[in-house]
């Protein structure tokens, strides 16, 4: 059975179709399986953007609501230890990106989880971003400032 984790955290995100032992569903609304949509779920329509396209514009979403929504950031950092449940593939999902977070929250907390987010900066492929998503992209630099100044003062 596939998951995605880190060998040394007990932050996992598995495949509720193989997997009945979840803590936390984090996908969108699935009257099948009776499932309420998540407040992590994936607000972008995946048949409309290739996997990569996805997951390159969660990430600006997510990092930008983490960083400027504070309850929204205490609910991802509840996830520590958690076994996050979601439709599909636990690798190269927006489920990755929120264990990813979890994993420096878990590890070092809000400033380890601002490093990495400032290391993710770097890397996201803009030439998959829509032009609302390179304006949030952009702001999440000043997020990460921001946070920093108030964790200091």
């Amino acid at each position: 059975m596939e998951e995605y984790t880190y060998e040394d955290s007990n932050t996992k995100l598995v495949n509720i179709k193989e997997h009945d032992d979840y803590d936390v569903y984090i996908g969108s609304e699935n009257e099948l399986l009776n499932l309420e949509e998540s407040v992590f779920s994936n607000p972008f329509d995946t048949t409309k953007k290739s996997e990569i396209e996805m997951i390159e514009n969660y990430k600006v979403y997510f990092y930008r609501r983490y960083l400027s929504d504070s309850a929204f950031r205490e609910q991802v950092n509840d996830l520590c230890t958690k076994t996050l449940g979601d439709i599909g593939s636990p690798h190269k999902s927006h489920g990755s990106v929120i264990v990813d977070v979890v994993y420096r929250y878990e590890k070092g907390g809000l400033e380890q989880v601002l490093k990495y987010i400032k290391q993710e900066y770097n890397n996201i492929d803009t030439k998959l971003l829509r032009k609302r998503g390179l304006k949030k992209k952009e702001s999440l630099s000043k997020l990460v400032n921001k946070l920093q100044k108030e964790m200091n003062s």
